[in-house]
């Protein structure tokens, strides 16, 4: 497998096509010859730059925390399932949910 040099935005771009696929980052990666150690490293990377980037803008944790109502709930298939509301949005967390996606999610319903 040859070395490729991507850009951070590039990466966002093969972070979100692996989030959108429904496959697990293992398969998605073996799928589109892209490194699994590789990927995971460049993941922690940029969340940790986009963490920086907030706090540097006047974001800090302490300032955009705040309490929110989270509803766990039995559904019919006894699975567990935990509803998140926050600004209008109601946002269903079950069993086997993608936590990037969720995280991804969140930070989009907290800026509504």
């Amino acid at each position: 497998m040859a070395m490729v040099k991507r850009t951070n935005d590039e990466w966002r771009e093969l972070l979100a096509a692996q989030r959108t696929s429904g496959q697990s980052q293992k398969e998605w990666c073996a799928a589109n010859s892209v490194n699994l150690h590789t990927f995971r490293d460049r993941r922690g990377r940029l969340k940790r730059k986009d963490c920086e980037k907030d706090v540097s803008a006047g974001q800090s944790a302490k300032d955009t925390t705040e309490w929110m109502r989270i509803t766990p709930e039995r559904l019919e298939s006894e699975s567990c399932a935990i509803n998140i509301e926050r600004n209008g949005f109601v946002v269903r967390v079950t069993e086997g949910s993608d936590i990037d996606l969720l995280c991804e999610v969140l930070r989009v319903v907290n800026r509504v």
